[in-house]
């Protein structure tokens, strides 16, 4: 889920900030070259970005694409299935998105749209309550419906 406040040029150029917040079950992870694989838990993200869009006119519709940077944090809550890594803790990363979509005007101010974003995070490392450190970069890939308003 996310929400974005911006600027829009006539020439396309769309400037805006994001705050987003998602969740991803953890099913794997790799331990000093070992996949665990019975592993359980979850990874709760909070996003802010700047991101630049460029979009333009195709026969009616919109089409943009677009990147941006900013911070996530990270809480990541998983154990082990024998419960002897065990990690809470959380995080804070820079990270880069990749967006592209296209959006089809329904009124003069509301637009619908589907769009793709790819976000990554530098390497971080979260800590458990035994010592155990886990380093890792977090991606996502969403497809997501859009709902625009232009003021």
């Amino acid at each position: 889920m996310s929400a974005a406040l911006g600027y829009g040029k006539a020439t396309g150029l769309r400037l805006e900030g994001e705050l987003s917040y998602s969740t991803a079950d953890i099913g794997e992870f790799n331990s000093g070259g070992t996949i665990q694989d019975d592993t359980k838990g979850e990874v709760v993200t909070m996003t802010v970005a700047f991101n630049a869009l460029y979009g333009f006119d195709v026969f009616g519709f919109n089409p943009y694409v677009g990147g941006g940077l900013g911070l996530s944090r990270y809480h990541v809550d998983a154990a082990e299935g024998s419960g002897f890594v065990s990690i809470e803790d959380n995080q804070v990363a820079p990270v880069a998105q990749f967006m592209l979509g296209v959006d089809k005007a329904i009124t003069e101010r509301v637009s619908l749209g589907l769009g793709y974003k790819y976000t990554i995070s530098t390497e971080f490392a979260v800590y458990g309550a035994t010592g155990a450190r886990l380093d890792d970069n977090f991606e996502s890939h969403s497809v997501a419906a859009r709902l625009r308003y232009s003021f």
